[in-house]
């Protein structure tokens, strides 16, 4: 009968699947291997990420921390300021004027007889001047609000940082699959051709009997 030993079929069945053993650590080895290098290339990347992004984290903590709060303060101030002017304005469109006492002279007039040389006598007008407490009304004077409004801090703007490319790595890790898949595909296939052939043996054998 024109079949192999058990002990040659066994150690054939031990050697295929060491060789496919070999092969999936083979793969695993170069999965690990690429996956490795990805990680160190991210944590470059991160480091260098956040070396570009150190100036704006130091703006941004200035700006919260000391710009931004002062600006609120400022503006407070300015915002106060402005009530009390509009309030001004408010009361002198309501009382447009001051009014203002003044002792003025108000002139008299009256007939007087007056002597002169030679016993003539005259009638004659005469001014004189009393003094009196006037009022008079003075328009108040509007201000000027010139205080101008305080401008608002530039907000920090964050560095453009292009994303982690990983584009190469995920090639190479497509191609070790398609790789692994390929020669495990070429092992099963040969071991179903052995398969059949040792299953057709028996029937060759007894057919040429």
């Amino acid at each position: 009968m024109a079949t192999l030993p058990q002990y040659q079929m066994a150690r054939l069945a031990r050697r295929k699947s060491s060789d496919l053993e070999r092969l999936a650590k083979s793969y695993q080895d170069q999965v690990s291997g690429i996956s490795g290098n990805m990680q160190t290339a991210f944590t470059g990347y991160q480091a260098k990420a956040a070396e570009t992004n150190a100036p704006f984290e130091a703006a941004r903590a200035n700006y919260s921390e000391n710009l931004l709060p002062a600006y609120d303060l400022q503006k407070a101030k300015y915002l106060s300021n402005l009530d009390a002017y509009n309030a001004t304005l408010a009361e002198i469109q309501k009382n447009p004027v001051t009014p203002e006492k003044r002792m003025v002279q108000v002139p008299k007039q009256n007939m007087v007889r007056k002597e002169y040389p030679g016993g003539v006598s005259a009638m004659e007008l005469e001014t004189t001047y009393d003094m009196q407490e006037q009022t008079y009304y003075k328009p108040r004077a509007v201000p000027k609000f010139t205080e101008k409004a305080p401008a608002m801090p530039d907000i920090p703007q964050a560095p453009e940082i292009d994303a982690f490319d990983d584009t190469e790595f995920k090639q190479q890790l497509g191609q070790a699959e398609q790789t692994y898949k390929g020669e495990m595909g070429k092992r099963k296939a040969g071991r179903l051709n052995a398969t059949s052939r040792k299953g057709a043996r028996p029937l060759l054998s007894g057919a040429s009997a």
